[in-house]
This record gives C-alpha cells, structure tokens and sequence, in this order.
C-alpha cells in the first residue's frame, strides 16, 4: 500500500474519525475537529459517560500512514483507560 498524503486539513478530517470494527464499543459518541492552533482534537464521551480528549498537531498527521498509527494510538488508550476506570469502580 503506497502512502497518500492529505492535500488539505478536510481530506484529513474525513478520515480522522474511529471507525473500524469493534470502536463503537469504545465511546458513546465521539466529535473530531480542527482547534485554531493547528491541532486535530478527539473528543470521546466514554461509555460510563466521562469526557476524554486526545489531540495532535495537524502537520504530524500528512498522510494516511501517520493518521492510522495516531488512531491506534487513541484506541490502546482508550482501552486502558476504560479498563482501569471499570477496576476502579469495583
């Protein structure tokens, strides 16, 4: 697979959202967005209802490559996160 290059922020953004298989059950609802600094922005409602956020600098996430391992990122934390917050709550 030859890696593609975003030739704008929208490009980007289209592809910027978790939506594989099995993500759903990760969040409730989930929002991906520019902010003015130049950051792509995550914001996640958790399934126990917390707000959780990740964001990283739009020139770090050019190509579909980058974006991919950024998302994977999102998930193994998403999945620790949600892992410890149900063993805190027993």
């Amino acid at each position: 697979m030859q890696e593609q290059h975003f030739s704008h922020e929208n490009e980007l953004l289209a592809m910027a959202p978790l939506n594989a298989d099995g993500d759903n059950q990760l969040f409730k609802k989930q929002r991906v967005h520019l902010t003015g600094a130049g950051y792509v922005q995550w914001d996640f409602i958790l399934p126990d209802g917390i707000d959780w956020h990740f964001h990283q600098e739009s020139i770090y996430l050019r190509s579909d490559i980058q974006l991919k391992e950024f998302k994977e990122f999102i998930r193994d934390e998403l999945r620790q996160i949600i892992a410890r917050r149900i063993e805190q709550a027993r």
